[in-house]
C-alpha cells in the first residue's frame, strides 16, 4: 500500500461562470487546459458557494464554517483569528505550505501583502495579498511588488505573474515534503481589461447572452429589485449631473 501523501494544487479563479469553461458544455471558449484537469482529476457537479459574497465565501472555503462562525461574514472584515484553516491542516501533517494572490480575509488593506503572523498556516506567503483586482504587479529588490491597475505584457500581467510565481514555488519547494499550494487569480472578475490578444480576441456582439439574464416571470421580489435598481441608478445619474451642471444655469 502507498503510503505516501499527495501533493495538493488549488487554483482559484473570482467570478468564472460555468459557461466559460469547454468542460462544462461552454463552446464559445476554448479551455482545453482547463477540460485537461477536469478529463484526468475530478469534476464537481454539484458544488455549491455558502455566500455570494467575496470574503464570507472564501473564509467557508479555508474552514468549512458557515460565515457567522468565522467571522467574515460580508467584504473587508478580517477572519476570526483562532480558526483552523485548510492550511493548518495540512502543515501539521507535514506540508509545505504556501498561498498566492488574492486572499480577502484580512480586514480593508489594500493590497495589503499579508505578513507570516496574518498568513493562517500557508508558511510561504510572499506573494499573498488581501484584496484589488489589479492589472499588472511589479517586482521591486527588497520590497513588496507594487500593484498597478496598468495593463501589464505576458510577465507582468497579474495572471501571468501570479502563475510564473506559483510555477517558482513549486520548483524551488523542499521535494522532501508533500506540498499545499493555493494560487488565487483576480480574474475574470471586473473590470474587464485584460492585455492582448485577449482583449481583442472575441467580439463583443457576438457573444451570447444567457437566457437568465432577462428571465420570464421573475418572482415578485426579483422584479421589485430590478425595478429598485433601475430607479435608484437613475435618481443617482440624475444628482450627479446637477452636481456638474452650473448653478446658474437658469439665469438667462
Amino acid at each position: 500500500m502507498n503510503n505516501r501523501k499527495p501533493n495538493v494544487l488549488i487554483i482559484q479563479t473570482d467570478q468564472q461562470s460555468t459557461w466559460t469553461m469547454g468542460c462544462y458544455g461552454g463552446d464559445l471558449i476554448h479551455t482545453p487546459n482547463i477540460d485537461s484537469l477536469a478529463e484526468e482529476g475530478v469534476k464537481f457537479n454539484q458544488f455549491f458557494t455558502i455566500s455570494a459574497v467575496c470574503t464570507p465565501s472564501r473564509g467557508s472555503f479555508m474552514t468549512g464554517r458557515y460565515p457567522h462562525c468565522h467571522g467574515a461574514y460580508t467584504n473587508n472584515l478580517e477572519l476570526n483569528r483562532d480558526e483552523v484553516t485548510l492550511a493548518h491542516v495540512l502543515q501539521n501533517q507535514g506540508y509545505e505550505t504556501a498561498y498566492i494572490g488574492k486572499w480577502h480575509l484580512d480586514g480593508s488593506a489594500v493590497p495589503g501583502w499579508i505578513r507570516p503572523e496574518r498568513s493562517m498556516g500557508f508558511a510561504d506567503c510572499r506573494w499573498m495579498f488581501n484584496r484589488g483586482h489589479w492589472k499588472s504587479m511589479l517586482d521591486r529588490e527588497n520590497d513588496k511588488p507594487e500593484a498597478s491597475k496598468k495593463i501589464g505584457n505576458e510577465k507582468t500581467y497579474t495572471t501571468d505573474w501570479l502563475a510564473d510565481k506559483t510555477i517558482e514555488f513549486l520548483r524551488n519547494r523542499d521535494t522532501n515534503k508533500p506540498f499545499f499550494a493555493m494560487v488565487s487569480i483576480p480574474d475574470p472578475h471586473t473590470p474587464f481589461t485584460v492585455r492582448e490578444p485577449y482583449s481583442t480576441m472575441f467580439d463583443p456582439d457576438a457573444m451570447t447572452v444567457p437566457s437568465t439574464f432577462h428571465p420570464q416571470n421573475p418572482p415578485d421580489q426579483a422584479a421589485k429589485g430590478a425595478v429598485f435598481g433601475r430607479s435608484e441608478m437613475y435618481r443617482r445619474q440624475r444628482r450627479q449631473a446637477s452636481e456638474l451642471s452650473p448653478r446658474a444655469g437658469h439665469s438667462g
